[in-house]
């Protein structure tokens, strides 16, 4: 019986295993689509930074253009080359946590294997013991016939 329990105890220590599994993966995968998208914003940020830099030095160039103007037109682009920086340490961030949930989910998935083998095993053991003891009983039983004859 005691094994029977053991096999019992591994199966399931497998299955919770396994949700920890599916739960490291969804982890990395929302860590993974977080990254991306921070990165596709500053993608986006920094081309709509690069086109504000050309019309800015274009309409400074020409001539014609009010010192306010090209003030608060510089004043801006400030603005978004720190909002680019901003960017870029959530960049980070966001690549460190998606590291650290890829990580995760590799020891996860080592376990989760680690654990259905031991229940593998387990359960051939527990089967093992039950045939053998079957067979021990049906070897007692045949013993006893020829002792009865």
């Amino acid at each position: 019986m005691k094994r029977r329990d053991e096999a019992l105890s591994m199966k399931r220590i497998a299955e919770i295993r396994a949700l920890q599994l599916v739960a490291a993966q969804g982890a990395a995968v929302s860590a993974s689509k977080l990254l991306s998208g921070i990165e596709g914003e500053r993608d986006s940020e920094a081309l709509t930074l690069g086109a504000e830099q050309r019309s800015w030095a274009e309409a400074v160039g020409g001539g014609s253009f009010s010192p306010e103007l090209a003030t608060a037109w510089a004043a801006a682009i400030v603005r978004r080359e720190e909002g680019i920086r901003g960017l870029d340490d959530r960049i980070g961030a966001a690549a460190s946590h998606s590291d650290t949930c890829k990580a995760e989910w590799r020891s996860a998935d080592l376990k989760a294997r680690a654990a259905e083998e031991k229940a593998r095993r387990a359960g051939k053991q527990a089967a093992r013991l039950r045939e053998e003891s079957a067979l021990g009983e049906l070897a007692d039983r045949l013993a006893g016939k020829d002792k009865a004859r």
